[in-house]
């Protein structure tokens, strides 16, 4: 089965319309549409800064590194948090309509569209040190012979559980710290108290509809 093509447009150009059209819709009905109200209101604050900071990085004799940067910033927020409105508020809505979706840009349910699968598999890792209380996460995905990345992925979500050496691993439901990582290697900064504790993470793949995949890579290490 086909995947069909992500409903939020992935250029800018493309996108500034798209954003300004659903953020409209989308806060003068969210009283009848029953919207989350904070969500609505963290898009209205996210809209204008992405078209602020569009409106000067696209000037590109005078745009700065730090003004693509910040459109960058602002594209992903608003984007993530559209998304958020759309998939969790508004698809399955029965307050809407399928034409009030349609004019939102967002896909309604049907035989047509096919939604980003949950994985099956989870990436390889490698953890390194990086100094006190400090490492590096390498994110490995499976080679093409393997199939690859699977579709429709679009981050890593790493929960990491502490405990002194000799004790019990803690299960990935206790673990305490989690992050999101976005690209195939990233940070990490563990808290002063984990200071020689051992420590067990679990990472699993994070789907465009932030569905965690099916299964999870283990690996082990100690603070330092």
């Amino acid at each position: 089965m086909s995947r069909s093509k992500d409903w939020i447009p992935n250029s800018y150009k493309a996108f500034a319309p798209f954003l300004n059209n659903f953020k409209t819709r989308a806060t003068a009905n969210a009283v009848d549409w029953k919207l989350n109200a904070g969500s609505v209101t963290t898009l209205g604050t996210e809209t204008t800064d992405f078209n602020t900071y569009y409106a000067i990085s696209v000037e590109k004799k005078t745009r700065t590194a730090n003004d693509v940067a910040n459109t960058k910033k602002a594209f992903k927020s608003s984007k993530d948090t559209m998304r958020g409105i759309g998939i969790g508020q508004m698809k399955t809505n029965l307050s809407m309509t399928d034409e009030d979706r349609t004019l939102c840009g967002v896909v309604n349910n049907s035989g047509t569209h096919t939604g980003s699968p949950v994985a099956n598999v989870s990436p390889t890792i490698q953890f390194t040190h990086t100094g006190t209380l400090g490492g590096w996460i390498i994110f490995i995905d499976p080679p093409a012979s393997l199939g690859g990345k699977p579709v429709g992925q679009n981050g890593y979500y790493v929960s990491f559980g502490f405990y002194a050496p000799g004790s019990a691993v803690p299960a990935e439901a206790d673990c305490t710290q989690v992050l999101i990582f976005t690209k195939q290697a990233g940070g990490v900064i563990f808290a002063p108290g984990s200071m020689s504790k051992s420590f067990v993470g679990y990472a699993r793949y994070k789907n465009t509809r932030d569905e965690l995949g099916g299964v999870a890579t283990q690996f082990f290490g100690t603070v330092s």
